[in-house]
């Protein structure tokens, strides 16, 4: 019984996810001036809140612009925050420890072992993790490797 109920949340969740992005996205269609391109654990939290978006939105700015279109796209002022790659790093490996959904697949690793394991290995936590830790470039670029963001920021500044 409980697994059922746990499945049907699940299920309700990744719904209401879906609508809430569709909805983002909609907005920034018809409404919205700009476009916020959010990095995992760049601070993109704190913007995205300040800003007053329903739901964050990982994904890159060329699956952005193929969501908006590109004539769109080109409208809008667009930007993003990008962080130093080994305080990104750390700061994803602590918000793992801390997070009680992700500790079991953490467990005591240590951060380098925590790094090999979500890079080189086969397991679930490379599933999880490997998409995040991907360069910050990968997500402001389009196929020709050509930043399509208007402006780029850098958290430490």
């Amino acid at each position: 019984m409980t697994r059922t109920v746990r499945s049907f949340r699940l299920r309700l969740s990744r719904i209401k996810r879906r609508w809430l992005q569709a909805r983002v996205i909609a907005e920034q269609r018809h409404y919205k001036d700009f476009a916020f391109i959010h990095i995992p654990k760049c601070g993109g939290t704190s913007l995205t809140e300040a800003l007053g978006q329903a739901i964050k939105l990982h994904d890159t700015a060329r699956e952005r612009r193929a969501k908006l279109g590109a004539e769109r796209w080109d409208a809008m002022y667009t930007f993003s925050l990008v962080r130093h790659p080994y305080e990104r790093t750390i700061s994803y490996y602590s918000f793992h420890q801390r997070t009680s959904y992700r500790a079991k697949r953490v467990g005591e690793l240590s951060l380098n072992d925590w790094v090999r394991e979500a890079l080189h290995s086969d397991g679930r936590l490379r599933r999880i993790t490997a998409s995040r830790l991907r360069p910050c470039w990968d997500y402001l670029v389009d196929q020709h490797d050509r930043i399509i963001v208007d402006d780029v920021f850098r958290l430490e500044d």
